[in-house]
């Protein structure tokens, strides 16, 4: 953004923070309008109704197909209820995500009435702002069904709440990303939500989910700049109008324009962006765009692609344009270490083992020396947060600690609370840190979890909201790593199916090409471009965007028959 334009933003949020303390009226005419001119397009919904003649289980999984499609209350599925039932059911009590909806006759009373039982293995829920809440269990219902005078059949007792396929949530919704800011209010952190594919207002949408605050999952990771009193009226003549905006200042102003511009470029709305704070337009004639906010961006773009590091038994080397080169320090020098993470700072962590068996922690740079500052047991490989200076290990597979360089180059170590990890069974074998520091993921005992990092104090760390996001891998997980984009690449001991894509809320999971993959798989990396990973013979990778047709992982050239783990470097802030 140009000095110009940056003083032009200034003083215009001056200006609203200085209006919106005079001014609380409405605006003249605050009647909601649509984004975009809206294009008429056929609708789900136009052949799902009931048919006569129709048999009633045909009937019954077209009510469910039917409750897919949330417009005008459910206007579709409630074509297949009986008049009471039509009135009486409340769709928004639940949704439920099932694997798959089974669906078998209960009992028989009569020629014109039928009860089935309806069950499925539950894989996760949406809540009201569409969040997604990964889940295991069994569902079980009865429904009953009766036939009207046209042969139809309708359904006239039905659960409250609504079931959704897991393929029914991927086909009729879309993810998209709202943001906050992480604790400190340094930077925008994504809070994913699932908005029905068809919403014509999906901009306004958008921003009362941003106006309602965090999803619970994430909650006690970031902040918001909204006042609870701001209230979104409607979109008019080009702009977004908000009331109740008295006493904010310029800053709240700023980082509130900055949550909205970001929520609605992800979400590909065009801009520039005209928002209206009680009478008064932030940016004047020019609005705002996500670009006049990069200060507090969601992405981070590194000046170059970021370096490539193996650890094998001779050490960690830096690979580079098909060789391969000892790292100049400690750590490129011998085969005692077993686990390495490396900032693009040059920051470096690494566990090594020791002459009595146990492990140490080592921190120090990656071309230079490296020094000791915890001892234990067993530690798993360390985690770097986004200022590249501290990080994490799990110590014995209980404990976790973060290691932060002070002020005075000392490096202190401190437990991070987690109380939650107290009611699992089993040993944490791996903690990653996603690239924004709002999240962790974990593997307990062969299953993935993920937890919010609450930031209490600028040096205390805690997880929160800890809960598992992909029971179907059934503790089989090995190994993880974040994408760039926030979702996670998961490796595994599961022969047919090593290696996985997940999506941070759960709610996505897929397995990813693995014809010549051979399990396990225990260790992954990623950059923007490429994947790789380390199975039971060799490292490979493997282009992100690489069609399905071209489905095999090449070994890394200049590792060829060196059995190595992959480092990529962190990007730092």
């Amino acid at each position: 953004m140009s000095f110009r334009r940056k003083a032009a933003l200034v003083a215009a949020l001056a200006a609203a923070a200085l209006a919106a303390q005079s001014c609380t009226s409405l605006p003249a005419n605050t009647d909601p309008e649509v984004l975009r001119a809206y294009d008429p397009q056929p609708s789900e919904a136009q052949n799902l109704e009931p048919v006569a003649g129709e048999d009633p289980d045909v009937t019954l999984r077209g009510f469910y197909q039917a409750a897919a499609i949330p417009t005008q209350d459910y206007q579709a599925a409630r074509g297949f209820l009986g008049d009471r039932a039509a009135v009486d059911w409340d769709p928004h009590e639940s949704t439920l995500v099932i694997d798959r909806i089974n669906i078998t006759t209960s009992t028989t009373r009569g020629s014109n009435a039928r009860a089935f039982e309806v069950a499925g293995e539950v894989v996760g829920s949406l809540d009201a702002n569409g969040s997604y809440t990964a889940h295991t269990g069994s569902y079980r219902a009865e429904v009953e069904l009766e036939k009207n005078a046209d042969d139809e059949w309708l359904l006239t007792d039905v659960p409250n709440g609504t079931l959704l396929e897991r393929g029914q949530l991927l086909e009729h919704y879309r993810p998209r990303d709202v943001f906050f800011y992480r604790s400190g209010g340094d930077r925008l952190v994504g809070d994913r939500r699932w908005l029905y594919s068809q919403l014509r207002a999906e901009p306004s949408a958008l921003i009362n989910r941003v106006l309602r605050g965090p999803s619970e999952p994430l909650a006690p990771a970031v902040e918001t700049r909204a006042p609870e009193d701001l209230t979104y009226t409607g979109f008019q003549d080009g702009t977004f109008h908000f009331v109740g905006a008295g006493g904010m200042s310029q800053e709240e102003f700023s980082g509130l324009a900055a949550q909205l511009a970001w929520t609605l470029q992800r979400a590909q709305v065009s801009g520039p962006y005209f928002f209206e704070f009680d009478g008064s337009v932030l940016g004047g004639e020019d609005g705002v765009s996500a670009d006049d906010f990069t200060d507090v961006s969601p992405e981070r773009e590194a000046e170059s692609p970021p370096e490539f590091f193996a650890l094998n038994e001779n050490g960690v080397s830096r690979v580079s344009a098909n060789t391969t080169q000892p790292v100049g320090g400690e750590l490129g020098q011998g085969g005692r270490v077993s686990s390495a993470e490396i900032a693009d700072n040059g920051t470096a962590m690494a566990v090594r083992s020791r002459a009595d068996g146990d492990s140490e922690l080592v921190v120090g740079a990656v071309d230079g020396p490296v020094a000791p500052v915890l001892q234990a047991s067993t530690i798993a490989r360390p985690t770097l947060e986004p200022d590249g200076e501290s990080g994490w290990v799990v110590v014995d597979g209980e404990r976790i600690v973060r290691a932060s360089r002070g002020a005075g180059g000392a490096v202190e170590t401190a437990d991070v609370e987690a109380e939650e990890l107290e009611d699992l069974d089993g040993s944490v074998s791996v903690l990653r840190l996603s690239p924004d520091g709002a999240r962790a993921a974990l593997i307990v005992d062969g299953r993935v979890y993920r937890a919010a990092v609450a930031r209490p104090s600028p040096g205390e760390r805690r997880l929160e909201q800890l809960s598992e996001i992909a029971g179907r891998l059934e503790g089989t997980a090995v190994s993880l790593e974040w994408l760039p984009d926030g979702d996670l690449v998961v490796g595994t001991s599961n022969a047919q199916s090593p290696i996985w894509q997940l999506g941070h809320d759960g709610a996505e999971l897929s397995p990813l090409p693995s014809e010549n993959v051979s399990a396990p798989v225990v260790g992954v990396a990623a950059t923007s471009s490429t994947l790789y990973l380390t199975d039971s013979l060799a490292i490979r990778q493997r282009s992100a965007g690489m069609t399905e047709e071209r489905r095999y992982w090449r070994e890394v050239p200049g590792l060829q028959g060196v059995r190595s783990l992959p480092i990529v470097a962190r990007a730092t802030e």
